[in-house]
């Protein structure tokens, strides 16, 4: 189980989450939400619950910006037009890509 940021003195940790994700950066993120910042951070915060088992309420209760915001960090652009469904199953695709990229990495 590898920490992956500290939220008001409670360790976030899951087992499985990306491995290219820096602890770290998590960390910052995870200090800022806790401080009241927005925007970036709470796609920052989005990418670590979909570590978790909290991935299904997370991606439900975002706001649009902050999906788009989190396809950002993964690399993906918005899609004029796309709806809330097609945005929430890009993102679980690409979690669950990350998710079976650091279970090979952990399996190696």
């Amino acid at each position: 189980v590898a920490v992956i940021g500290d939220l008001g003195g409670a360790a976030v940790a899951h087992e499985g989450c990306p491995a290219d994700i820096d602890v770290a950066y998590i960390d910052v993120a995870c200090r800022q939400h806790t401080e009241g910042s927005s925007g970036k951070t709470a796609a920052e915060m989005l990418l670590v619950r979909c570590c978790t088992h909290e991935r299904p309420i997370a991606l439900s209760q975002a706001t649009l910006e902050t999906l788009d915001a989190c396809l950002g960090l993964l690399g993906e652009s918005p899609e004029p037009g796309e709806r809330r469904s097609g945005k929430i199953r890009r993102l679980l695709r690409l979690t669950d890509e990350e998710r079976r990229r650091s279970a090979e990495e952990v399996e190696a």
